[in-house]
């Protein structure tokens, strides 16, 4: 993103939060291998604040589990990926994804799906979980 798109973003987007929230999810104990709905990783490969190999060792110890553990990188995308230009292609991505694991047939169950990210999108892309309300 430009300096002057990042500025933008920032005085759009950006909301003052408790910094306690890190703190409180680093001593999460998390169990990797209990059974979820399937689950995927997008990281930003220009992404500085979550590096990209960060979501990797995340997709690794998901992986372990037996439920479906997915990961894809988009080279060039930063942090804010869905706000940044060409945010279609990984929305489409994330769309033929939802479909491969049978959890979007229609049009609108895409209105009913829960999205969620790993501590207020602490990861440094979306962490999708795919469980349908």
């Amino acid at each position: 993103m430009t300096l002057v798109e990042q500025q933008d973003t920032y005085e759009r987007y950006v909301v003052p939060e408790s910094r306690r929230v890190p703190a409180e999810a680093l001593i999460a104990k998390i169990d990797f291998n209990k059974p979820r709905p399937p689950l995927l990783f997008i990281a930003g490969g220009a992404d500085h604040l979550i590096p990209a190999s960060l979501n990797r060792t995340n997709y690794v110890r998901y992986k372990k589990s037996l439920s479906v553990t997915d990961y894809k990188e988009f080279p060039g995308r930063v942090h804010f990926t869905i706000g940044q230009g060409g945010w279609e292609e990984v929305a489409d991505y994330v769309i033929s994804w939802l479909k491969s694991q049978n959890i979007l047939k229609q049009g609108r169950d895409l209105m009913n799906l829960t999205f969620l990210s790993e501590v207020s999108l602490l990861q440094g892309c979306f962490l999708v979980n795919s469980q349908i309300k």
